[in-house]
């Protein structure tokens, strides 16, 4: 067990070396919305509240420095003293808080040096949220695959691009990895077996969960399925009630501050109307969104708009396509009864999420016509389907050492092509 603890802190630190690059090689605000969460934080310690999606938060020295990215002077990146503030609103003023909050501490730190390294620190501190997913991963691949397959497991997400992207910039997405992936674990903990102080632990989690992002919701129906599974007295499912407490003062709190329209994503423009649900599976294939997906889930950099050269998409096409065909291959071997408790709560976990980001998306689709999901919007379920693909690759039982080496090989080389993209891009 030894090796296999020393072979993880390798990954480990082979990413930071990694994110370290990432971090400094991604010009400022050269991300999704990284000025606005920036903004956010800024916000917090300067008026010491919280921001609002309809009153501005974004301060001016941030929106001047955001319009003027190609000539920024990396000292003096922003002014964290000037207090105006830019007349515009963002939806991402109503997001919850905890995100902002975690990253307060080095906001604090950053003060001590210029407004450039405050960007950095910041990116750092996401840095170590990322490097946290990757040991849960490790934690969670091992209990459905050996110590060797679960530490490849651990590498691939460690050199996933869009993972690597994401965990090296202010961004709140890499949080809900962390809660996420900490939930799965603990809950197939409490599978294994029972614990108390387990138990409320993850209670706790359970609780906090949706004050990274509302899309976490979903740990409650989530945590209420173990709770049947484990098959516990009632008064433990009466603690698990008293977890939903944080969640609906912060929904009640916005409610009371802007009405209905939480119920909304006001940064798309509503229609007259509504659009039928039933219209979405056909737009959605019709505007290819299948394949933006699956480009941005693994690697499109930038403000959304620096993708990798179109053959490495293919190349992970491919080795996913492998792993599914050998899925097929054991099927004439497969029985339900095989499907241990413990994989049977990945697989809900996994559709879950996914059920989640979707129905989201059919909102935004009912209300604008518009589509709005990121391919990184789904990482926190990256892990899991990495254990699956992992796994199918493993029916190949001849050429399975290959077809590890060959899957490991290629994300290896989107990591790399990753950098050079970004660098090239950036830096001619």
């Amino acid at each position: 067990m030894k090796k296999y603890s020393l072979l993880l802190v390798l990954i480990v630190v082979l990413f930071l070396i990694k994110g370290f690059l990432l971090v400094f090689l991604t010009p400022p605000w050269e991300a999704p919305d990284e000025s606005a969460h920036v903004s956010y934080v800024w916000y917090l310690y300067n008026f010491k509240k919280l921001p609002s999606k309809f009153t501005p938060f974004i301060p001016t020295s941030i929106e001047k420095s955001l319009k003027s990215r190609k000539n920024i002077i990396r000292d003096d990146l922003f002014d964290r003293y000037n207090r105006s503030l830019e007349k515009k609103s963002v939806e991402i003023g109503s997001h919850p808080p905890l995100y902002y909050l975690y990253l307060l501490p080095f906001y604090r730190i950053s003060l001590l040096f210029n407004s450039y390294t405050t960007l950095i620190i910041l990116r750092f501190a996401t840095l170590i949220l990322a490097v946290v997913s990757i040991v849960f991963t490790f934690l969670i691949a091992k209990k459905i695959l050996n110590n060797s397959l679960a530490l490849l497991t651990a590498a691939l997400v460690a050199f996933q691009p869009m993972f690597s992207f994401i965990g090296s910039i202010v961004n709140n997405d890499m949080m809900v990895v962390v809660f996420f992936l900490f939930i799965v674990f603990i809950s197939l903990q409490l599978l294994k077996r029972f614990d108390e102080k387990t138990y409320i632990m993850s209670l706790l989690t359970v609780a906090f969960a949706p004050l990274v992002k509302p899309q976490l919701l979903i740990v409650f129906p989530l945590f209420l399925i173990l709770a049947i599974m484990i098959r516990k007295k009632k008064q433990w499912i009466f603690l698990f009630y008293l977890s939903f407490i944080p969640t609906i003062l912060w929904f009640g709190f916005q409610y009371f501050r802007y009405g209905k329209s939480i119920f909304t994503y006001s940064v798309q423009n509503a229609l007259p109307g509504t659009t039928s649900p039933f219209l979405y599976p056909i737009e959605f294939i019709m505007q290819k969104q299948p394949v933006g997906i699956f480009m941005s889930f693994w690697g499109y950099f930038g403000w959304l708009d620096l993708p990798m050269p179109k053959w490495l998409y293919g190349l992970i096409f491919l080795i996913i396509m492998i792993s599914l065909f050998g899925w097929v291959k054991s099927l004439k071997d497969f029985r339900l009864p095989k499907l241990s408790r413990t994989a049977f709560f990945l697989c809900t976990a996994f559709f879950l999420y996914l059920a989640s980001i979707f129905i989201f998306d059919i909102q935004v689709f009912m209300l604008s016509r518009k589509f709005v999901i990121h391919g990184r919007y789904l990482l926190p379920v990256l892990p899991l389907l990495l254990v699956f693909l992992v796994k199918g690759l493993s029916r190949y039982q001849t050429y399975r050492r290959f077809l590890y080496l060959l899957f490991f090989s290629i994300i290896l080389l989107a990591q790399i092509v990753a950098i050079f993209t970004i660098k090239n891009f950036y830096y001619g």
